[in-house]
């Protein structure tokens, strides 16, 4: 796990900029820093390491060809490239370090793009080919590592995070206005887009080739996520459960495991901490005022499988020092109360370790969310008043017209669930966040569809369950989950793997009959099935609990006037981005989930005042860009 940073320009690049944009990577990798540069001094490519395979100087990277011809780097963990340097010494390719990056590089060299298919792991890396000078970068199938890209005058230029393209010359801390209503919309910034104008995300799963003569960039797909055939069977799916861990230990540092006491956590774990040689180092923290479930379940869970446990409990102190803490680690904002805890998480495993396993993913791939059976429940009726189809959108048509504009417009959005024609205007109630109107208001503009993610990956050739599972792994999944736990963790220079995210596991639970994954009323039947014989009885039978901190009750009863006061003379308001009267009509008016739609909006002023507002480099006007 490390930070990465490239820029091509035409009429040559600045080392010491370069230097500047790895500074701001530090934290993703405080074990040592390493730059290349071609000898036309027009490409650099910059490297911060966190070491963990052969933490000796020959696992340094850039890695250079023998050849001197390509230069490499990437962020993550190859998991196969034992396997593949075996595949590559049978060829005659010989190699100077036991690390995974050395085999990446060479695999690409040899087999060229191909190559992306074959590694397993989690990975953001890029190859500069110096003979055709051409760019090569790629982002793991599941968004599991971080990459964003921008274009600039005569060049190019990448990273592991914007906050490192914003020390870059021509890079400025603008406001995107589409993905400014992208994150009222869904509470993160999905799919290819930033909320920094100019600036792109890789999307998982896909490839860049930047043509350095020709300025021309081609971003294609190098997988995706379809049913293959399975056999459901119990005993089958541990195996492959097993199999997901035990690859994500290869290490030559110690490796400890986040646990909450979830099935997900504990499944985790279980396989982590049998071939372990000594007890498994396990981390859990919960708010002091908050749901403290997870310690007395991971308790139970430590004490079952002998790991080492450490427990914290926490305080938020002061909310807005908090929200400011928060927003200097996430240089894109998030609406997801979960990365306040994760980043104390993560400070408190990297006391004693600079790996951790996560139960991440598991919902995604099994079905465990309760707006999976909610979206089931809709659907099933939906299906059952099929006569009515036509008069049930007419209906809601009519509805969202005579609220439109009007105090309650946002009442609207619970009939959207049952009487919308399209699935993806069904989904969005159950799970976006400001509907169209209700940015109208806040903005005081007309946003884009709020639905059109939805619509980007809605499978309607898939069963109903299916279709949700892959509209979260392609969604939520990378775009919230995954790149809270990269932020959390790299913060602290903490290396995060996340085994159920396994491709070959990924693909198995995708497969499995609809059936067998979620219904009305049992959630991850299959799942809790496979790790039955290896779970505490009190961690199968636990009640579903997610682990949030109580932030309604942060910005609810008492704090809802100081959470309204942040907004009403914050920088937001200031600069004409949101009406904050707007918003407390909204709020009173009693929208639906509106101490979520507060709390989002006090992430999104945080962040606006660090990184636009406070300009990461002097970011000139205008503050928000509409193009």
């Amino acid at each position: 796990m490390c930070g990465i940073a490239g820029w091509i320009d035409s009429g040559g690049v600045d080392a010491s900029a370069m230097d500047r944009a790895l500074e701001a990577l530090n934290r993703r990798g405080p074990d040592g820093s390493g730059t290349w540069m071609s000898p036309d001094r027009r490409a650099i490519l910059g490297h911060r390491r966190l070491a963990i395979l052969d933490t000796s100087s020959r696992g340094e990277e850039p890695s250079v060809s023998p050849d001197g011809l390509s230069a490499f780097i990437h962020n993550g963990e190859i998991y196969n490239f034992r396997s593949l340097r075996k595949e590559l010494e049978e060829l005659g390719e010989r190699f100077a370090s036991r690390s995974d990056g050395e085999v990446a590089h060479r695999m690409l060299r040899v087999r060229g793009a191909a190559a992306l298919g074959r590694l397993e792991g989690m990975f953001a890396l890029a190859l500069w080919n110096q003979s055709d000078r051409t760019l090569l970068l790629a982002r793991d199938r599941i968004g599991i590592k971080p990459l964003y890209y921008c274009s600039l005058p005569g060049g190019f230029a990448f990273a592991s995070e914007p906050k490192a393209l914003l020390r870059l010359p021509g890079v400025a801390a603008r406001l995107d206005s589409d993905s400014l209503s992208d994150f009222l919309a869904y509470g993160y910034v999905p799919f290819d887009r930033s909320l920094f104008a100019g600036v792109r995300k890789l999307p998982p799963a896909h490839s860049l080739l930047f043509q350095a003569g020709e300025a021309r960039i081609e971003v294609s797909r190098f997988w995706k996520l379809e049913p293959v055939t399975v056999r459901d069977d119990a005993g089958e799916l541990r195996s492959r459960l097993e199999e997901a861990v035990v690859s994500h230990l290869v290490s030559d540092v110690p490796v400890g495991a986040f646990l909450s006491g979830g099935l997900d956590s504990t499944t985790v774990v279980s396989r982590a901490a049998f071939p372990s040689q000594r007890p498994l180092p396990t981390f859990t923290v919960a708010y002091r005022d908050g749901n403290l479930d997870d310690i007395r379940y991971a308790r139970i869970a430590s004490g079952a499988l002998a790991t080492e446990h450490r427990e914290e409990l926490l305080d938020i102190g002061d909310l807005e020092t908090a929200l400011a803490r928060a927003a200097e680690v996430y240089d894109e904002p998030l609406y997801d109360s979960t990365a306040l805890a994760v980043l104390e998480l993560s400070r408190l495993a990297r006391g004693s370790v600079k790996v951790v396993l996560t139960g991440d993913g598991g919902d995604e791939i099994f079905g465990g969310y309760g707006w999976h059976e909610t979206v089931l429940r809709y659907e099933r009726l939906r299906e059952r008043l099929g006569f009515l189809d036509p008069i049930l959108s007419a209906a809601h048509r009519g509805i969202v017209r005579a609220l439109s504009g009007a105090p309650l417009a946002a009442r609207a959005a619970g009939s959207a669930r049952l009487l919308a024609g399209d699935f993806p205007d069904r989904y969005f109630p159950v799970r976006g966040f400001f509907t169209a109107a209700e940015q109208r208001r806040v903005l005081r503009r007309t946003p884009r569809d709020p639905a059109w993610l939805f619509r980007k990956f809605d499978r309607p050739d898939l069963p109903l369950v299916q279709r949700l599972l892959y509209l979260d792994i392609h969604t939520y999944l990378p775009d919230n989950n995954l790149m809270l736990v990269d932020r959390s963790t790299m913060a602290h220079g903490l290396e995060a793997r996340v085994p159920l995210l396994d491709r070959r596991l990924v693909e198995h639970a995708f497969s499995l009959p609809p059936e067998r994954i979620v219904r009305p009323g049992a959630t991850k039947i299959a799942f809790r099935e496979a790790i039955a014989p290896w779970l505490p009885t009190e961690i199968l039978t636990r009640p579903k609990s997610g682990f949030s901190p109580p932030f309604k009750r942060w910005v609810g009863g008492p704090g809802r006037e100081k959470a309204f006061g942040l907004l009403e003379r914050g920088d937001l308001a200031a600069d004409g981005v949101i009406d904050p009267h707007g918003v407390r009509r909204l709020v009173e008016s009693g929208t639906q989930r509106r101490h979520n739609k507060l709390w989002l909006l006090l992430n999104l002023e945080a962040w606006y005042h660090r990184w636009i507002r406070g300009g990461a480099c002097g970011s000139p006007e205008p503050r928000i860009s509409t193009a």
